[in-house]
C-alpha cells in the first residue's frame, strides 16, 4: 500500500477524524480555558501567550482540516446522487415499487387507489444475506461499512450490511458513523475505478436489489484500490 493510498484510508475510512472531533479538540478547548485563563500555575502574561497560541494553531488546523474532509465527502455525496449509476458494468436496476390497482371500476385509471409496496424497514432479506455472504466469501475485497449519523433504522441497516459482510470477510474493520454531513437518502455503494471489484459490487448490488432497497452504485477515485465503501443513508 503506497503512502497516499494509506493517508485515504486513515484520513477517510477509519474512526480517527471522529477520535479527533470528539476528545481532541474539546480536551484542546479545556485546556486551552483551564490553563491560559484561570492560570492555576501562575504564568506570566508572556508564557500564557506563549502557549496559548501553538495550542490555538493547532486546535485551529485541526478544525479546518476536519472541515475540509467533510466538505469533500459532502460534494462528492451530491456529485454521487446526481450521477446514474456506472452502465460501464452489468449491475442490476434498482428495485421499483410495486403498483397494484385495486377498486376501480370501469377499468384501468392511472392514479387511482394505488397500494405501493416497499421494504420500508429496509432489512436484508434472508436470501440476500446468503446471497451476499457465498459471493463475498469467493470474491473478497476491502469492504468498509458506513453509516449517516448514529442510532435509529439506519444504523440497524448498516449494523445488518456489516454482519453480513464480516461473516464473509472477518478482517473487515468496524462502522463509521459520518456526523455532520449533508443528509442524503438510501445507500451509497463508491467502489475504486483503480483495479475495481466488479464482481463484488454485483454481489452486493443484488443483495439490495433483492432486499427492494434502494442504492446507488458509483465508481469513485479516492477510493483505496480495489476497495469498496458502504454508505447508509437515511431511509427514503
Amino acid at each position: 500500500m503506497d503512502r497516499v493510498s494509506f493517508a485515504e484510508r486513515v484520513w477517510y475510512e477509519s474512526p480517527v477524524p471522529v477520535f479527533i472531533e470528539k476528545v481532541l479538540l474539546p480536551l484542546g478547548a479545556v485546556t486551552l480555558g483551564y490553563v491560559i485563563w484561570t492560570n492555576p500555575m501562575q504564568f506570566d502574561v508572556r508564557h500564557r501567550v506563549a502557549l496559548g497560541l501553538p495550542v490555538l494553531a493547532l486546535l485551529y488546523f485541526l478544525s479546518r482540516a476536519l472541515h475540509l474532509r467533510n466538505e469533500k465527502i459532502r460534494v462528492g455525496a451530491k456529485e454521487t446522487v446526481a450521477k446514474p449509476i456506472n452502465s460501464t458494468i452489468p449491475l442490476p436496476d434498482v428495485i421499483s415499487p410495486s403498483q397494484v390497482m385495486r377498486d376501480s371500476p370501469g377499468g384501468i385509471q392511472v392514479g387511482r387507489d394505488m397500494n405501493i409496496a416497499l421494504n420500508t424497514e429496509r432489512k436484508l432479506t434472508d436470501s440476500a444475506v446468503a446471497m451476499m455472504i457465498d459471493g463475498l466469501r469467493v470474491n473478497k475485497c476491502p469492504i468498509t461499512v458506513g453509516v449517516l449519523g448514529t442510532g435509529g433504522e439506519t444504523e440497524q441497516l448498516a449494523s445488518q450490511i456489516y454482519m453480513t459482510v464480516r461473516k464473509a470477510i472477518p478482517e473487515v474493520g468496524g462502522i463509521n458513523h459520518g456526523v455532520g454531513f449533508e443528509p442524503f437518502s438510501g445507500i451509497h455503494l463508491t467502489y475504486s475505478p483503480v483495479n475495481p471489484p466488479l464482481a463484488a459490487v454485483q454481489v452486493i448490488s443484488s443483495a439490495f436489489a433483492a432486499s427492494k432497497i434502494d442504492y446507488l452504485a458509483e465508481a469513485e477515485r479516492r477510493r483505496s484500490p480495489g476497495s469498496i465503501y458502504i454508505f447508509v443513508g437515511f431511509k427514503p
